[in-house]
């Protein structure tokens, strides 16, 4: 099963099953994705990736809306965080309070 992980589920936890696929899709590139803080619970699968440019993005450099991809795979039971961070959000412009951290809770059960 894929469980796709968007930015509204900042803070929230997620279920998933051994075998499942978390797919993390933000929807800027200056997301930075740290990773998960249980690798041996929750494995990414590979560096993050940039995804296509949504046509709504207009062809303006600094924007950030190419959204990034991060994939993971549930191993086993137990909870890993996935965090990820950015000090912008947008050129030159600082992020709102509450817009430079995001953090998904994994829960995996069998």
């Amino acid at each position: 099963m894929v469980i796709v992980v968007r930015d509204s589920a900042n803070g929230k936890a997620v279920s998933a099953r051994a075998g499942d696929r978390i797919e993390l899709i933000l929807s800027s590139s200056y997301w930075h994705v740290t990773g998960s803080s249980a690798p041996g619970v929750l494995r990414q699968d590979g560096p993050p990736v940039l995804l296509s440019r949504p046509r709504s993005c207009p062809h303006i450099p600094g924007l950030g809306c190419t959204p990034v991809r991060a994939d993971f795979t549930a191993v086993t039971n137990g909870k890993a965080v996935i965090t990820a961070s950015r000090s912008a959000c947008g050129e030159a412009l600082r992020c709102k309070p509450g817009q430079t951290r995001f953090t998904v809770i994994v829960v995996v059960r069998n």
